[in-house]
């Protein structure tokens, strides 16, 4: 088997190190130790889904008792929006809170080039999804890779869903 190029390839995140998706193999190939450009994207896609529907412990009051917890991985995920109304809600706030979560759990997203904008324009009055996009770059070698995704929030359920859209979706 020829060797494998350091351009093509990256080495997975810690987390998914050291999960064990083969436990009765013995030995890691070494292709189960490096990440494409692909699988890169596709993890990190899969972490932020993860992150954007887990409820964040802060919403539970007495945790606030505690001044380092709000920079800590206590703090992971997001505040609930069930039961919200879009009038009730300030997309700004929202596009913010969205975009700190993502600053500070998911570090392969360079944070120069994060983006996340509300859709207003796609969303009607009576609906109880808000769409944003996330536009950005993750980590990659030899250059970033691109990330445009759109995820609509259920006001109904809390549930976010992920759609991703590719670079040349982007205009």
């Amino acid at each position: 088997m020829r060797a494998i190029c350091n351009a093509q390839y990256l080495q997975p995140s810690l987390l998914d190190r050291l999960t064990d998706l083969s436990p009765d193999e013995v030995v890691d190939t070494s292709l189960e130790r490096l990440m494409s450009p692909a699988k890169l994207r596709e993890r990190v896609l899969q972490d932020l889904h993860a992150l954007l529907n887990t409820l964040v412990v802060s919403s539970y009051p007495a945790i606030n008792n505690y001044r380092l917890s709000s920079s800590s991985v206590i703090q992971y995920g997001m505040q609930s929006f069930v039961g919200a109304t879009r009038s009730s809600l300030d997309l700004a706030v929202l596009e913010n809170s969205l975009r700190s979560a993502i600053l500070r759990y998911e570090p392969r997203i360079f944070p120069a080039s994060l983006q996340v904008n509300a859709l207003a324009n796609e969303q009607s009055a009576e609906s109880q999804k808000l769409m944003f996009e996330i536009i950005g770059e993750c980590w990659g070698h030899p250059m970033p890779e691109p990330l445009y995704i759109k995820t609509i929030l259920d006001l109904e359920s809390g549930e976010q869903n992920f759609i991703e859209l590719g670079w040349a979706a982007y205009g």
